[in-house]
């Protein structure tokens, strides 16, 4: 299973909102129509990682609105980088690109490289998602020198973890550990502890890969202890099912189902559709090797409508 992608995303989302509070609001936000614009764009956020994307959505679309009458352009691209997040996470690909492309650029016009960057990120984060890492990783290496060149080093390692990522679909496992081992000193350095759980995950999905299992355990565990700390959901339910996974690949189906069925009710309420198949066909194979062929067909059959219904 893939790691807690949309985590990193909104990450970018989230500093992209921070940048725009702390830098312009004496300046721009000064009138009621702005101070508004400001309340919109926290509140979807908000709504964003709750995972209430209809809502965020409807509040997006106000946002964009009354960005484009203040004439406020990088408001306005926050805005549609947001819109495209939440249809990425409604499996809505095509949308999402449309959208994260038309923030790019404006934010490219407005010559600011650190939300440009954002939003590479988000472009490569859906092509990872509709299952294109050779589209994703040139999205990635877009981005990756601007924030060197910005100095940002806390993104410029997410930008690292998902550039393994997409060489982790690649099935490229050893070439991947090389980008989350620049990754994951970075975070720790900078104190961010939800962005080392990622990196943790990802590694420990690397090393099943390779099947060294006992290490893959190890760091899955060390993901799993940051993730309930920080309340990250998504970041447990990612966790939970790659430790379900690797029970199954050692030989421990009843293991691996404890593992799986935790992760699963998580992602539902999440909205998380991508990842709610992926758990869901986990579940079937698991089933598969007990002998319970009916009720293995029943999980991939629920994998495989969800799946149809987010083809890019």
């Amino acid at each position: 299973m893939r790691e807690s992608g949309q985590k990193i995303i909104s990450s970018f989302l989230a500093a992209s909102i921070s940048f725009c509070v702390t830098g312009v609001t004496q300046i721009t936000w000064a009138s009621v129509p702005a101070s508004q614009l400001q309340n919109l764009i926290q509140e979807s956020l908000q709504q964003t990682q709750q995972g209430q994307h209809q809502q965020a959505l409807a509040t997006l679309q106000q946002a964009v609105a009354l960005a484009r009458q203040l004439n406020d352009s990088k408001t306005e691209g926050i805005a549609l980088l947001g819109t495209g997040l939440n249809y990425k996470s409604l499996g809505q690909f095509r949308l999402a690109l449309d959208f994260d492309s038309e923030a790019r650029a404006i934010f490219k016009e407005l010559g600011n490289h650190a939300l440009e960057a954002g939003a590479l990120n988000n472009i490569g984060e859906v092509y990872r998602s509709a299952r294109q890492p050779q589209k994703a990783l040139v999205a990635f290496n877009q981005a990756l020198p601007m924030l060197k060149e910005l100095g940002q080093r806390d993104l410029e390692a997410k930008i690292l973890n998902n550039i393994g990522l997409a060489y982790q679909d690649m099935k490229q496992s050893k070439k991947a550990l090389s980008f989350f081992n620049q990754a994951l000193p970075v975070l720790r350095q900078v104190g961010d502890r939800a962005g080392s759980g990622v990196v943790l995950n990802s590694t420990g999905l690397a090393y099943q890969n390779l099947k060294q299992y006992q290490k893959a355990l190890s760091f899955f565990n060390q993901a799993l202890s940051i993730s309930e700390e920080v309340g990250d959901l998504e970041g447990q339910a990612t966790t939970l099912n790659n430790i379900g996974t690797l029970y199954q690949h050692i030989g421990q189906p009843q293991k691996a189902l404890e593992f799986l069925n935790r992760a699963l009710p998580i992602l539902r309420n999440l909205g998380s559709r991508s990842l709610e198949a992926q758990a869901l066909d986990n579940i079937g194979l698991v089933y598969r090797s007990l002998g319970k062929r009916q009720t293995a067909l029943e999980f991939r059959e629920q994998a495989e409508r969800i799946r149809k219904s987010l083809e890019l």
